[in-house]
C-alpha cells in the first residue's frame, strides 16, 4: 500500500515537473516578432537574422525598426514631424515573453510580441520589409497598388507613399532627391550654395532652380519684415542643436555677425547669376525642403492615384486614397515630448508644414531651452508666445519659409501676416492655446487627436 502511494505521489511530482518545464520552455519557442499597430497585425519577422522593417502609422509617422539576433532596435522615426534616432536595443532578456508588451522606446500604438509561428518553423517565407539603406526602397506593391520608400536626404528622413504608381516611379523620385541635395546643400562641395558661399563676393552662375528659390526667399524675407532669412547662415553656424555639444556663441561674436544677415544684399542678375557680398553666406535649409516637396508632387500629378510625400515637418498630399477618403496629417503636441499628436488635419492636394520650437534644441546651464529657430535680428532663439506654427498651402516652399517666420513673429504678428496674405494657419502658444485663422477648421476638418480617435 505504501509502495502504491509512493508511486502515485512520485507520478504527481513527475507530472508537476513536466508541466513546469513545459510552462518555462514554451515561451522560449518563440521564433518571430509580431509587430502590431493597435490591434491590427502589421508584420511578422523571424528571429535570428537581422532585418529592417518600415512601419507606417495612420498619422503619417514612419518608423524604421531593425530586428537583430538579440532583439529590436528603433533606427529612426518621424514621430509626427519630429525625428528621433538611436533609441537603443530592446533585448530578449528584458522582453516580456507572455502576452507582449508595449516597448517604451517605440511610437504610440506600436507593440511587439514574441510568438511562435508554425509556418516559419516549417520554412515558410516570412513577412518582412526590404533591407534599409540610404536610398528609398520600393516595396512590392500589394493588391492596393501601394508602394512605399524612404531615404535620408537633407539631414532629414524622407518618406514617400504612392498608390497606383507606374514601375520605376520611386527610382525617379530617389534620383530627384539626390540631384537636389547635390545642388542645394551648403555642405556638399561643388553645390550651387557652396559655390555662392565660397565665391568671396564674386558673381556665380547657378541652376535656374537655385536662382528661383533665392528669388522667392528674398520676397518672403521682405514680406515677413526679415523674420525669415537665408543669410542667417553665419549666425546658425555658431550654434549646435543636433550634435550634442550644445555650443552657443559668445555675445561678442554673435553681435559681430548680425550685420551679415541681410537678404536684400543678395543680387540676382540675368542669366541666373548670383552675387553675395564677401563674408556673407546663405543657407536654404528653411525653404529648400518645401521647394523639393513641390517638385516631387509635380512629378507625380497625373501619374499616381495618390501620393504622400514627407520631408521632416513638410508633408505634401497628392490626390485621395484609392477608397476615396482623405489622407490625414498629424499636428504634434509640442508639450508631450514623445511624438504624440495634438490634432489631425484632413488633406488633399495640399502641403502641410509645421515648424516648432520643440523639434531641436538643448537646455542651457540655467535650464533655459535654446531651440533651433533663430531670430535673424538678434541671432538668438526666437522668444515669442508661439511654440508651433502649421500652414496649409499649395506651395510647400512658401509654407516652409512662412511657418518659420510665424514662430519668430509671435501670434499677433503671425495672425496679421496670415490675414494680409490669405494664409491658412494653425498656431499653438506656450500656454497651450490653439489659434486658427478664419475658416481653417471647416476647410481642413481639423479636430483634436482625442476627438479623431473617438469619432
Amino acid at each position: 500500500m505504501k509502495k502504491k502511494n509512493l508511486l502515485i505521489i512520485g507520478g504527481i511530482l513527475l507530472a508537476a515537473v513536466v508541466m513546469l518545464l513545459v510552462f518555462m520552455l514554451v515561451p522560449l519557442r518563440a521564433n518571430c516578432v509580431v509587430v502590431r499597430l493597435g490591434s491590427a497585425e502589421y508584420a511578422r519577422i523571424p528571429l535570428g537574422s537581422p532585418q529592417t522593417l518600415t512601419v507606417e502609422q495612420e498619422n503619417g509617422a514612419v518608423n524604421v525598426l531593425e530586428v537583430t539576433e538579440n532583439g529590436m532596435r528603433m533606427v529612426s522615426s518621424t514621430c509626427a514631424n519630429q525625428i528621433c534616432v538611436n533609441k537603443g536595443l530592446v533585448t530578449l532578456d528584458n522582453w516580456e515573453l507572455k502576452g507582449g508588451a508595449v516597448i517604451s522606446c517605440l511610437p504610440n500604438g506600436v507593440t511587439l510580441t514574441l510568438e511562435e509561428d508554425p509556418a516559419l518553423a516549417q520554412g515558410a517565407a516570412p513577412t518582412a520589409a526590404p533591407q534599409n539603406d540610404r536610398q528609398p526602397q520600393a516595396e512590392k506593391p500589394a493588391a492596393t497598388e501601394k508602394t512605399s520608400g524612404y531615404g535620408w536626404y537633407f539631414d532629414t528622413l524622407v518618406t514617400i507613399t504612392l498608390y497606383g504608381a507606374p514601375e520605376g516611379t520611386m527610382d525617379e523620385l530617389h534620383a530627384a532627391c539626390q540631384r537636389y541635395e547635390k545642388l542645394l546643400s551648403k555642405t556638399v562641395e561643388g553645390s550651387d550654395v557652396y559655390r555662392i558661399n565660397n565665391a568671396g563676393g564674386q558673381t556665380v552662375t547657378v541652376d535656374p532652380e537655385t536662382w528661383e528659390i533665392l528669388r522667392r526667399a528674398k520676397e518672403i524675407s521682405a514680406l515677413s519684415d526679415g523674420a525669415f532669412s537665408v543669410t542667417i547662415a553665419p549666425l546658425s553656424a555658431m550654434w549646435d542643436f543636433t550634435k550634442g555639444t550644445n555650443r552657443m556663441p559668445e555675445e561678442t561674436e554673435r553681435i559681430a555677425a548680425l550685420p551679415l544677415v541681410n537678404d536684400g544684399a543678395i543680387t540676382l542678375g540675368e542669366g541666373c547669376t548670383v552675387t553675395l557680398p564677401a563674408g556673407m553666406q546663405v543657407d536654404l535649409g528653411g525653404i529648400a525642403k518645401g521647394y523639393i516637396a513641390d517638385r516631387l508632387a509635380e512629378m507625380l500629378r497625373g501619374r499616381v492615384a495618390c501620393a504622400i510625400i514627407s520631408l521632416g515637418g513638410n508633408t505634401y498630399v497628392v490626390g485621395d486614397k484609392p477608397d476615396g477618403t482623405y489622407n490625414t496629417i498629424g499636428v504634434q503636441d509640442p508639450f508631450d515630448g514623445t511624438g504624440a499628436l495634438e490634432g489631425v488635419i484632413f488633406a488633399k492636394n495640399i502641403s502641410v508644414v509645421t515648424s516648432g520650437t520643440y523639434e531641436r534644441g538643448f537646455a542651457g546651464p540655467d535650464g533655459t531651452w535654446y531651440h533651433h529657430i533663430l531670430d535673424p535680428k538678434t541671432g538668438l532663439p526666437a522668444r515669442t508666445d508661439l511654440v508651433s506654427a502649421t500652414l496649409a498651402m499649395t506651395s510647400s516652399m512658401d509654407a516652409d519659409a512662412l511657418a518659420t517666420a510665424c514662430i519668430v513673429l509671435g501670434s499677433e504678428g503671425a495672425l496679421r501676416l496670415a490675414r494680409e496674405n490669405g494664409l491658412d494657419a494653425l498656431f499653438i502658444t506656450g500656454d497651450g492655446r490653439t489659434i486658427m485663422t478664419e475658416g481653417f477648421q471647416e476647410k481642413f476638418g481639423y479636430m483634436t487627436y482625442e476627438a479623431f480617435n473617438n469619432r
